[in-house]
């Protein structure tokens, strides 16, 4: 099953999209996990501006 994303893609698409798929899995993740005054963990504004930003641009590349 894993042939059929890799095949369309080269190798560093590869890569971006598991970056872009880690990212959208930590990021909501430091934000339920993570104790209020830990560096690491992202405030709820960001979690939430960063899905307008993911959700735009895959609503601008379907139009396209």
């Amino acid at each position: 099953m894993s042939h059929v994303l890799t095949r369309s893609l080269d190798r560093a698409a590869t890569i971006f999209v598991l970056v872009v798929a880690a990212f959208g899995v930590l990021i909501p993740l430091s934000n339920l996990l993570l104790p209020q005054g830990s560096a690491f963990q992202v405030p709820t504004y960001l979690v939430a501006l960063f899905g307008k930003y993911v959700a735009t641009r895959f609503s601008r590349s379907r139009s396209t």
